[in-house]
């Protein structure tokens, strides 16, 4: 199992084409720990970000993500969606991390031997994804069938497996997805990108993985998203999601890196 990260200049560049220190010590701090674990990460990225990361401590930086510079998308995970192509294409078992992942201590061993993993199950899809927009106005709904108010997605701030036939066919069909689907995620967009991303990351491999019976291994089982964050904790797993901008976070983020001595 090797692990992975990567990101996307379109996905998540910043104002004037600057990746923010903020950002960049999250990368640093999450790699620093993924390599105290397992011994080496790898970061796929394009050409515009690629000199960023160079004193980060990856074993290998990649600018494969080159080959979709030309599209425009409010996905932003669409860079991810093509990292998970390109490592399963080269048939290699893999853990992809997000940047504000950070792993205090290793994975249960079963997880890294599972078909695929995930963090956990995401509740409330249908409300957070606007799934009812994406219903009404999608031109190519791929493997989405009918679509319910109940319905579930998966936390990706980890995802790999050793089923890499079936990530591969994910990958390549929820791209596809993104592709064929551009006014309707403009509209839907005008509410967050947030929707467009989740629902062909997240969503999509709930759908997928329920149509073709793969076998998906959240680290954290359960819905209780209270009781995932305290099972989180507990196996020294830690998501920023949406806080990782906060203050306080940022001052401890920097209190994290002394600590290690990574300043």
């Amino acid at each position: 199992m090797k692990f992975y990260m990567s990101y996307w200049s379109r996905g998540y560049r910043q104002s004037n084409n600057m990746i923010s220190s903020h950002t960049l010590d999250m990368h640093k701090l999450s790699v620093f720990l993924i390599k105290k674990h397992y011994g080496e990460c790898h970061m796929i990225t394009d050409s515009v970000c690629k000199d960023y990361f160079t004193n980060i401590g990856f074993d290998s930086i990649s600018t494969e993500l080159d080959c979709i510079s030309h599209i425009k998308t409010h996905n932003w995970a669409l860079g991810k969606l093509f990292a998970y192509k390109i490592l399963s294409e080269q048939n290699i078992e893999f853990a992809h991390i997000d940047y504000d992942v950070f792993l205090w201590k290793p994975f249960p061993e079963h997880l890294l031997k599972s078909e695929v993993f995930v963090k956990c199950i995401a509740t409330n899809s249908f409300n957070k994804y606007k799934l009812d927009i994406f219903n009404k106005c999608s031109a190519n709904k791929h493997h989405i069938g009918n679509i319910s108010k109940k319905d579930t997605a998966y936390n990706m701030g980890i995802f790999g497996g050793i089923n890499i036939q079936f990530i591969n066919e994910y990958a390549n069909s929820a791209i596809q997805l993104t592709l064929d689907n551009k006014e309707c995620f403009d509209e839907m967009a005008t509410y967050s990108g947030y929707n467009v991303a989740c629902l062909c990351e997240q969503y999509y491999l709930k759908v997928m993985s329920d149509k073709f019976g793969a076998k998906v291994k959240c680290l954290i089982e359960g819905m209780d998203p209270y009781k995932v964050e305290h099972e989180a904790n507990l196996l020294g797993y830690t998501h920023l999601n949406s806080i990782k901008d906060d203050q306080i976070i940022k001052d401890e983020l920097q209190l994290r890196m002394k600590e290690f001595g990574l300043k």
